[in-house]
């Protein structure tokens, strides 16, 4: 999310998924994903609504990126 990539949350399996789940909705970076059955529908409704565009902003300017490189850093 943090490099404009907007994302579709799957069901979460475990309480970590949940928590990232929850921030991601937090940072207005991802959407649940709805049904599947349906994903030709709501995903052109996502596109064509700027849904999905502006949730890679939100993601690009709310989430920190770089966050490898730093911990490379504080471990060399």
């Amino acid at each position: 999310a943090g490099l404009g990539l907007p994302i579709v949350i799957a069901p979460p399996i475990g309480s970590h998924e949940e928590a990232n789940k929850n921030w991601l909705l937090k940072q207005k970076a991802g959407i649940e994903q709805p049904d599947l059955k349906e994903v030709s529908l709501w995903l052109s409704d996502l596109l064509n609504s700027g849904q999905l565009a502006e949730m890679a902003f939100q993601g690009f300017k709310n989430i920190e990126k770089f966050g490898a490189i730093k911990i490379e850093n504080l471990v060399s």
